[in-house]
């Protein structure tokens, strides 16, 4: 069955159900489907043909969804653009080299021809020869070097054939983001009702459960402890909430205790995805919500020295601006570092985080997690810095509520670490900063001063 004749079938039969919530604004499928209807014309007119790289600049609105649907079924290579993100637009349109970019918001949207650079990576080419649409999602590039992921769009969306569960979703993972797309994409599927937030903040975000009885929410462990923090959850009704789904970063076992005795009455469900791979099916441990198991009729796994591997069908095809990661026979080193526990996986955090003390291994989760027991702590991220004796130190950069007395807090950070880790965890230097200690898109960020 082809995903998207589907896609679009499902949309024609759920004409007259609400399909988008846009600033309080109800947009039906049919609604959708008319907009989709005119971003056809656009396109158009604008000599979009099928197989042209475009880059599509937006956020959540009825106009990014309808001329998404407009460019998958013209088979493009779709690129989208979270608006927020300008910092890296440019490099990003470097690397993807769009001959188009459209700018979609509301309801409306403009088409602007741009004058590609290079010749197309073989892998575009490949899509474009099958008339198959394409979609590129950006790593996050913390090197400073971002690799452009090159999905196969059928393969991808083939996974959302059997979303049957219609939910009133709030889509918090940005537009461009694979969180972002799985939760789009399963709503649209389902027959659901999604829900565009304005910003997100706590505050608003809150108030958007409240007001439209949001069913899923969909969002990182930093926004789940924003929010604790902000106590946005006492000032509205969070009761219906069925399912609050967590990832694209380790949940400490502290934050995973407050989030349980705050918003309880809401299933905690981990979810594993990777740019890479999409976003795999997966389980949640019926009693302990930090285990996850990775399965599915399309998806294997195997654990080699500690580190989590999959191969799945809906991986990427290849990087276009780096050698493929795959083995010979479809495995991904996903650069997890995992715990087996029977069935199930606990994520310790990415090898590449790993701090190396004299030899001893030490995750940041687990110092950031007795960290954040303090009271004055808002945000914490642990890293390691060179240190000629042992190779590497613990350092800890925290943001801390105002009026605190600093020296004061730096001694009882380490002995409360002192007396719940273990010597090699405690941090040796501790950073205190006024500056948010998460990105855009609501994950852990900081660094050596």
């Amino acid at each position: 069955m082809d995903p998207i004749t589907e896609l679009l079938r499902r949309m024609d039969a759920n004409a007259d159900c609400k399909a988008i919530l846009c600033d309080d604004v109800a947009y039906s499928y049919g609604d959708v489907l008319d907009l989709k209807k005119r971003a056809d014309v656009a396109l158009g007119e604008s000599a979009v043909s099928p197989g042209a790289v475009v880059a599509v600049h937006a956020d959540y609105s009825p106009a990014s969804m309808a001329v998404l649907m407009s460019l998958i079924k013209n088979g493009n290579i779709i690129v989208p653009l979270s608006n927020g993100l300008e910092a890296n637009r440019e490099k990003y349109l470097a690397i993807s080299d769009p001959d188009f970019v459209i700018e979609a918001g509301g309801t409306e949207l403009e088409v602007h021809k741009r004058t590609a650079i290079g010749q197309k990576s073989s892998l575009i080419l490949g899509l474009v020869e099958k008339s198959t649409p394409g979609l590129v999602l950006f790593t996050s590039g913390t090197t400073g070097n971002p690799k452009a992921v090159l999905h196969d769009l059928k393969r991808l969306m083939s996974k959302f054939l059997n979303a049957n569960k219609r939910y009133t979703t709030l889509c918090f993972l940005l537009f461009d983001h694979i969180g972002g797309v799985d939760t789009y994409f399963y709503s649209l599927f389902s027959g659901g009702l999604a829900v565009f937030p304005r910003t997100r903040d706590p505050e608003h975000v809150c108030q958007l459960i409240e007001r439209h009885r949001v069913e899923v929410l969909p969002v990182s462990p930093t926004f789940l402890n924003l929010v604790l923090l902000s106590e946005a959850h006492k000032r509205f009704d969070m009761s219906s909430l069925r399912i609050i789904t967590f990832g694209a970063e380790r949940m400490s076992d502290y934050l995973l205790k407050r989030v349980k005795e705050e918003l309880g009455s809401a299933q905690l469900t981990q979810k594993y995805g990777i740019t890479e791979i999409g976003s795999p099916a997966s389980k949640t441990h019926p009693e302990d919500a930090s285990l996850i198991k990775v399965a599915g009729d399309k998806v294997d796994v195997r654990v080699i020295d500690g580190m989590l591997h999959v191969r799945t069908a809906t991986a990427m095809i290849g990087y276009l601006n780096a050698e493929s990661p795959f083995t010979n026979d479809g495995w991904y080193n996903t650069g997890d570092a995992v715990e087996v526990h029977g069935e199930y996986l606990r994520i310790l955090g990415r090898k590449s985080d790993l701090i190396n003390v004299g030899g001893e291994k030490v995750y940041p989760a687990e110092v950031e997690s007795v960290i954040s027991e303090l009271d004055a702590v808002l945000e914490v991220v642990v890293f390691g810095e060179r240190n000629p004796l042992v190779g590497e130190m613990v350092c800890a950069r925290v943001r801390i509520v105002g009026g605190e007395d600093e020296s004061r807090f730096v001694s009882d950070l380490k002995k409360h670490c002192g007396q719940k880790l273990e010597k090699h965890k405690v941090p040796v230097r501790v950073y205190l900063t006024e500056e948010k200690l998460h990105s855009m898109r609501y994950k852990k960020i900081g660094g050596k001063s």
